[in-house]
Order: C-alpha cells, then sequence, then structure tokens
C-alpha cells in the first residue's frame, strides 16, 4: 500500500514538517531529528507530541520527554487488503 492511500484512508493532512533526514548512523539520524523536532516544538508549542515511526523516530522523539510535553507512542500494525 502506498503511503498516500494510508494518508487518504485515515484523513489525516499533508504533513507539515519534513526534517529529511536520510540514512547514516542511528546516532545521526537521532541527533538530527532531536535537533530538528525540537526547533519544531519551540515554535509551534504543541499541548501533546504523538511519537510514531520508525526505531529511531521513535527513539529521539521520547527523549524529548525532559522537554515538559506530554509524549505519546504508537505501536500498531496496520493490514490493508484493498485498494486505493
Amino acid at each position: 500500500m502506498s503511503i498516500r492511500c494510508f494518508f487518504k484512508q485515515l484523513e489525516i493532512p499533508h504533513q507539515k514538517y519534513n526534517l529529511d533526514i536520510g540514512i547514516g548512523t542511528r546516532t545521526y539520524q537521532t541527533g538530527n531529528i532531536q535537533k530538528g523536532v525540537e526547533k519544531i516544538l519551540i515554535k509551534d508549542k504543541p499541548d501533546i507530541v504523538l511519537v510514531q515511526g520508525d526505531t529511531n523516530s521513535v527513539l529521539a522523539g521520547v527523549t524529548l520527554h525532559d522537554k515538559n510535553y506530554a509524549i505519546r507512542d504508537i505501536r500498531s500494525k496496520f493490514l490493508y487488503s484493498g485498494r486505493c
């Protein structure tokens, strides 16, 4: 299933930000995710931070707990049998 189809079915709006981290070591990826996300949090001042993604994204996201943000983690399996 394409990511476009996934977002369409769940009626999730288009992303507001793209950190465009790319490939690299776990340290490189998590460090750059943390820097990018922290800038966004300072700018947007959200009430809650929803952490979802691959292992490195979640690792980087949950380390924000010391920044006084309510952190929530999503872990799920998405099964799809159909066409978009």
